[in-house]
Formats: C-alpha cells, sequence, structure tokens
C-alpha cells in the first residue's frame, strides 16, 4: 500500500505568493519487509531441517562404525577371558571396517595357527621326555637288579659250585663203573650231568651279569660263532639248524667270547621255543654303517605284552628259565656299541635282531 499526502503551508492571503506544495509519500514497513520475513522463515526452517538430517545422518553413520567396533570388542572380550583363538568377528561388507575387521580376523587366525603348533610342540616334547623318563626308570631298574644280584652272586657261586662238582665228579665214577649192561642207569647218569650242566650256566651267567668286562675287539667269523654254539646247544631231537649268511666268511668286529656267550644264549633259547619239530635260523646282512644279526625260530612267538621286559635281569618267559640269558645277551652287546630288540614274528615263531656297528 502506497499513502500520498499533500500539503501546503499559509499565512493569509495578505501575502500570498502562491502555495508551496509538498508532496510526501510513505510506504508500510510490514509491508516492505514482509518478503524479508518470508525469506527468513524460509532459510530457518531450512536450517532446522539440514540441522536435523545432519543430526540424523551422524547419528545413522555412527551407529554403523560404531557397531562393527562394539562386535570387534566382544570378540576380543571372548578371547582375552576364554583363551578362544577359534572366534571370528563377523564380516563387514565396505569402507575402512571391512579392512580392520578383516585385518583383526587375519590376526586371529595366525594366533590360532601358532597356539596349535605350540600345543603339538608341547605334545611331542611331553611325549618325549615322558618316553627319556621311562628309559631312565627301566635303566634304574634293572642296575637295581644287577647290584641286588651282585651283593648275592659271589656267594651263590661259591656255595653251589662246590656241590655241584661233587655231583659231577661222583656222576663221572658211576658211569665208569657201570657196565654196558645197565642202560638204564646211564641215561639217568646222563641226566645228572646235564643238569649240572644247567646249573654251571646259571652260576656262570650270574656272575657275568655283575662282572661283565669291556670287550676286545676283533674280527670274528659268525658262521663259526654260529656253529660251534649251536654244537654246544643241548635241543629237543626235531629242530633243525640253518645259516643264512650273504657271504662267509661273515666278519663282524666282536670279543670272540663274549658274543659265543650271546650267541649261545639265542640260539638255545630258540631251540628251546620250537621244543620238537621246527628250526631255528641264524641270518645277518650288512646294512651302510653296522652288520645285522636275526636269530628266529618257528616256535609259538612272544607271549603277549613281554617283548618290552624281555632284556630286563630276572624276566623269563619260560617255566624253567632263569631271566638271565637275554639280559646278559642285552648287556655285552650294548658293551660293543649296539642294540638288541626282540621282533614279533606275526604268528611265524619268535626273533631277535642284533645291531652292531661297523667300525
Amino acid at each position: 500500500t502506497t499513502a500520498f499526502v499533500v500539503s501546503a503551508p499559509s499565512q493569509g492571503y495578505r501575502d500570498f505568493e502562491g502555495l508551496p506544495w509538498t508532496l510526501r509519500m510513505g510506504y508500510d514497513p510490514e509491508e516492505i519487509f514482509a518478503p524479508v520475513a518470508e525469506l527468513r522463515r524460509v532459510l530457518l526452517a531450512l536450517s532446522v531441517g539440514v540441522a536435523a538430517a545432519a543430526l540424523l545422518g551422524g547419528l545413522l553413520l555412527a551407529r554403523h562404525i560404531a557397531r562393527p567396533i562394539v562386535a570387534l570388542t566382544e570378540v576380543a572380550k571372548v578371547v582375552s577371558q576364554d583363551k578362544d583363538y577359534s572366534v571370528r568377528a563377523a564380516p563387514v561388507s565396505h569402507g575402512e571396517m571391512r579392512t580392520l575387521v578383516d585385518a583383526f580376523n587375519t590376526m586371529l587366525g595366525r594366533i590360532q595357527q601358532h597356539e596349535r603348533q605350540l600345543r603339538e610342540q608341547q605334545a611331542t616334547e611331553t611325549q618325549r621326555i615322558e618316553s627319556e623318563l621311562a628309559k631312565v626308570r627301566d635303566e634304574l631298574v634293572r642296575k637295581t637288579r644287577l647290584a641286588a644280584l651282585g651283593q648275592v652272586s659271589a656267594s651263590i657261586a661259591h656255595d653251589l659250585r662246590n656241590p655241584l662238582g661233587a655231583v659231577r665228579n661222583a656222576a663221572y665214577l658211576l658211569k665208569r663203573r657201570l657196565g654196558a649192561e645197565q642202560p638204564g642207569l646211564r641215561d639217568h647218569i646222563a641226566i645228572i650231568e646235564q643238569e649240572v650242566t644247567k646249573a654251571d650256566r646259571i652260576i656262570t651267567n650270574l656272575l657275568n651279569m655283575t662282572r661283565t668286562r669291556p670287550p676286545n675287539k676283533e674280527p670274528v667269523d659268525l658262521g663259526a660263532l654260529a656253529r660251534a654254539a649251536w654244537k654246544r646247544c643241548v635241543y629237543p631231537d626235531g629242530v633243525r639248524f640253518r645259516i643264512e649268511l650273504p657271504e662267509e666268511p661273515f666278519l663282524i668286529q666282536a670279543d670272540p667270547d663274549q658274543f659265543s656267550q650271546v650267541l649261545s644264549n639265542l640260539i638255545g633259547n630258540a631251540a628251546d621255543a620250537v621244543d620238537g619239530d621246527g628250526e631255528c635260523v641264524v641270518e645277518a646282512l650288512r646294512e651302510p654303517q653296522s652288520d645285522v644279526l636275526i636269530v628266529r625260530d618257528t616256535g609259538p612267538g612272544w607271549p603277549d605284552g613281554a617283548r618290552e621286559r624281555l632284556f630286563e635281569p630276572l624276566v623269563t618267559t619260560k617255566t624253567s628259565g632263569t631271566g638271565l640269558g637275554l639280559a646278559i645277551c642285552r648287556q655285552i652287546v650294548e658293551s660293543h656299541g649296539g642294540a638288541v630288540e626282540a621282533l614279533d614274528g606275526a604268528g611265524q615263531g619268535a626273533a631277535v635282531r642284533i645291531r652292531l656297528p661297523r667300525s
């Protein structure tokens, strides 16, 4: 709205020279500033809207960022409390958080792998230590038994060999006085002599267990030693003896006296195990660093659970055994720097394998 005002001052008619008209124009302020007010309201509303949108967007963005961080925090708590490295954070589809989550999960995977390797190493080391402890324990038991044997072997040898010598001499005199017409008595005297020989061998084994001297090694013909041991062996009728060697002579580095005792014990045990129609075999072969000797038979094989303790003193699988023969074999073989073990014949008898160093 526009207003026009026209006015003229007048001082009377006497000096009237005309009317100096004045034109005044006025405007309504509210009407003039109405567009400005409208613009102000629009800008205010727009500012409020933008601020609200920014606030809402910020909240949504913060929630979008905070959710995987919270998930990472929960996973980290589980890992810290339970030591469970198999858990994983939920994957994120995009952005820097995806990189962070992927890196976190990769780290957990590597930690889990390293922990598994540590557990496997720990289990292996524990098994090795337990095995070493078992060997030390077995060796301690063996030496304890040897010490006990050493305390009584000397007195046993003295107290028994004198009566055995008297029995052997008496049997010899009786055999000379008996005539050819008394074969039954001669058979009984032969039994007496055999048993005296066995008893004397037991005494010798007791002494050898506690008085083993260092071996005097020299080249020894294994075949000749085995044949001599077989001739000394007392075995049932029907037992066959066979030697399988890749070459003749088959020379080994050993003490001839001590290794002759080893072969006598092993071949004697094999012949006893056959007990009738069967076979005792001595075989050997060359390896790059060692010579291998195997004495096997076609008997019933080792009893269940007996192989682990066969070479301990006073352990035997025979009703009439003393448990000294194989223990002496082990002691002699180990003094030669070798090793001895019992082999399972898989239902086809038993076998003992000896490895001796070539040098």
